[in-house]
This record gives C-alpha cells, structure tokens and sequence, in this order.
C-alpha cells in the first residue's frame, strides 16, 4: 500500500529514536553538516533562523535560437496552489530520511496530480509559480567525487529542458573569486532557490569557502545569483553578503529582494538588511537596514528557559509595500520600490513566538507559533486573534501556502506527515487533506516541502 493516504498515520518511515527538537536542537549547536549516505545536508544558517522559533514541453521545444521555450505545450491547470514534497517512502531502510518518489499535490484538494520517481538523489527543488516549471538540485557521483548539478525540468510530463553546472567553474563563481579567491577551489554550496513570477529567471542563496581556520574548518561567504532559465545559463555576476549568515529570496516581476541577517547579539541592534537588486546585472538599487525599536533577548513562551534576539521573517509583498515581521512580531512596513521604511511598530508580545514566514491575505498576516495560528491586521499593527493548533508530539506546524480568495492557510505536520487546511475567518482546521508526506526532519530544515502558493 503506498505511503500516500488519506488516513491520518503516526508513522511515516523516519527511523530515529531520537526527538525531532533532540535532533533540530543537535544541528543547530553542533553547525555541523549531517551526513546521509545520498545527501551532505548542511545545518545551515537558514535552518537555525527557522528553528529557532521552537527551541525555509515536454521533449521541451526551442526556439530557433536555441532558448527553452517556457511557454511550452500540456502547461497544468495555472489557477491551482500547487505542493512539491517527498513522499514519505524511504530510499534507506537504515535511515528513512529520504525518498525517491517526488509528488506534486494539488493544494486545494490534497490530490495527487503528478509524481515524479526518479529522485533519489534530488535535495532541493523551486517551484514555479506557474507550477508548470521545476528546478531540481541534484547529486551524482563522478568517479569517488560527488558533484551537484541543476535540472530544470517541465512539468506535467518531468521533461529535461536544461541542465546547469553547479561547480567552482560556473560564471558567478569566477566573479566571486575575484574577490575572494578561496571560492574557485570548491564548489559552492546552493542553499536555496527562487523562481520569478515569469518563470523565465530564478534567484540563488549560495555559499562558499573563503579560508582555512588555524583550529581547522574555515570561513565562508554568502552571496546571492541569478539563472536564465530561458537561456539554460548562470549570470556572470555574484553579490556577496559578508558578514550574512542566512538570506531569504523575494522575486518580484522585475526585481530582486534580498534579506540577509547575521548573528544577534547585544552589540548588532539590527534584525535583517534588504536590499532590492537587478536580477539581469547584480546592481543594488536600494538598500535599508532594519532597526527594531526593540531589541532585548526575551524567553519564548513554550520554551522559558530559550531566551534570544528576535530575528526576522522574509519579507512579504503587501500590495506595494514589504512588510517585515520579527518573532517578536514587531514589524516593518517598506516601499517596495525604494525599500523607504514607511512605518516601524513596537513588539505586540513579550512571550510569543512565530516563526518560518508571514503569509499576507489582504491586510491580514497569518503566522504560525509554536501551537497557534496568529492573524495580525497589518493596518492598525494589531492581534486580530488566535487559534490554537493541535499539540502533537514532536511536530512543527509549517504554513504551506494560501488561498487568497478562499481566505484559506494550508499546513504540514512534521510529526505525522499530513496536509491541512486552515480557515482564517473561522478558525477551523480541517482534517487531514494528504498524509504520507517526507515534512518532518530534515526536510522541514532543507527548504520542503516546495509550494507556489507563497508567490507574489
């Protein structure tokens, strides 16, 4: 019987007798990478920023000139929020980490629209908008050398339409290394991906080496990137974010916005830096530093002895505006042409705790604690109200996507796998939509499950 049901199971092949916040808790002070025998998943900073929070056609026809044609034939019906995961199927009877069965779901329904069984060796993925489009991250061994390459395939039918190197040769590494030559003697490290409303480019988060330390490990850098992905190439360009320790992603139609956040401390009284970037050149047209108008270590309500700064969620389109919303829930609200900071507003709680993203519906925010769901009215910066989650054992609740006209939040459960629908009017959760999904560790930590319902 496969994996993927619509019954509501405890089990879903993760073989660890150690916790999900033993092992989230391990990662994290450790900033060690975790090893599986498919996989180097690294913790990285991205995964301590959302962890925190507790303790991110088709034989594909071308044009004359040699460009993917992204417009392409058999394109999937645009109108529905679409799910990219792992089924909970594990390629390691020893481990039970990952699969090698990725489905598509259609949100709305929990269905399963299309699957895709040649993945055992793919540990990140962007979904298009569209849902028509997919960009894979994948391992292969070349000799006693792994190498990861990027697989830009089209769905429904999963055709290859380019594949793009991912080694110290690729253009933005060599532009990279121009100023920090240590990032040409290994491969970078892809950490995640975005892809534009177009679907014609996408956005890389990347790292890479910068040095040895004298006591062993070494230095590295943050920098950010584009993919043509009409042309199949990289950009020639690399903007690096010294001093980052994590980076979040927002394509807008013609821009580029880049959040990046390094270590809290008493001493940096700052959450995040946007900066809004040319996605053709690599030019920084605007940039804004975001001072909270707090900034005190405060415990977490679920966990009183976890007493840090407030970090920042990625920054969310609100009509023409960002808005920036802090664990704490202080907030920003910017311009989202010239990143001009329009308001700032103090923290609405000394206890709370939300974490992963803000999903804007309107001008509510819907963001998810550690048992709750809060909706913050972003006009009068605000508590609208909370609804209570159900307390599973060892689970994180992770928003998916929305539905805009519905007024619908759509969640995973780390703990059992299952797919669930929120309304924000009523506050009803439904049962599960779809069980038998890979959500929990480390896949919740390496950027999965993969939605297009969290695109401007």
């Amino acid at each position: 019987m496969s994996d993927i049901t619509r019954a509501h199971p405890h089990r879903t092949g993760y073989g660890s007798r150690h916790s999900l916040l033993e092992r989230l808790t391990t990662a994290m002070v450790s900033g060690v990478a975790l090893r599986h025998p498919r996989h180097a998943i690294t913790a990285s900073a991205a995964a301590l920023a959302v962890s925190l929070f507790l303790v991110f056609a088709l034989a594909v026809p071308r044009s004359p000139a040699g460009l993917l044609n992204t417009a392409g034939n058999g394109a999937p019906d645009q109108s529905r929020p679409r799910l990219l995961t792992f089924a909970a199927e594990p390629a390691d009877a020893m481990t039970g980490i990952f699969g090698s069965r990725l489905v598509l779901l259609d949100l709305s329904t929990g269905e399963v629209v299309d699957s895709y069984s040649d993945a055992s060796d793919v540990s990140a993925a962007a979904l298009s908008p569209a849902g028509d489009l997919v960009v894979l991250k994948r391992r292969e061994l070349a000799g006693e050398t792994w190498r990861d390459r990027l697989e830009v395939r089209r769905i429904p039918d999963w055709s290859l339409a380019t594949v793009l190197p991912l080694d110290s040769g690729i253009p933005p590494v060599r532009a990279l290394a121009r100023e920090f030559p240590a990032a040409a003697t290994e491969p970078p490290v892809l950490q995640r991906m975005v892809i534009a409303p177009s679907g014609k480019w996408a956005a890389a988060w990347l790292t890479s080496t910068t040095g040895s330390l004298p006591g062993g490990g070494g230095s590295f850098v943050t920098w950010i990137t584009t993919l043509d992905l009409a042309a199949g190439s990289w950009a020639n360009w690399a903007l690096p974010l010294p001093g980052a320790q994590a980076a979040s992603l927002l394509a807008l139609p013609d821009k580029l916005v880049v959040m990046s956040s390094g270590i809290s401390s008493p001493r940096q009284p700052t959450v995040a830096s946007l900066l809004l970037v040319d996605p053709a050149t690599g030019r920084i047209e605007a940039r804004q530093e975001l001072a909270p108008l707090e900034w005190t270590a405060k415990p977490a309500r679920h966990e009183s002895t976890l007493v840090t700064y407030p970090s920042a969620l990625p920054p969310a389109l609100w009509g023409p505006q960002l808005v920036v919303v802090t664990e704490d829930l202080q907030g920003f609200v910017l311009d989202a042409e010239t990143l001009a900071v329009h308001a700032r507003y103090p923290a609405l709680s000394e206890s709370r705790r939300v974490g992963w993203r803000a999903s804007v519906v309107g001008d509510r925010a819907a963001l998810v604690g550690h048992d709750e769901v809060i909706i913050l009215d972003l006009v009068r910066w605000s508590l609208d109200r909370a609804y209570p989650l159900p307390q599973l054992p060892e689970n994180l609740w992770q928003p998916v996507g929305t539905d805009l006209e519905r007024g619908v939040l759509w969640l995973t459960a780390t703990s059992n796998g299952c797919l669930y629908q929120l309304s924000l009017d009523q506050g009803t959760l439904s049962e599960p939509l779809r069980c038998g999904l890979a959500a929990g560790w480390p896949h919740s930590t390496e950027g999965w499950p993969v939605s297009n319902a969290e695109t401007p």
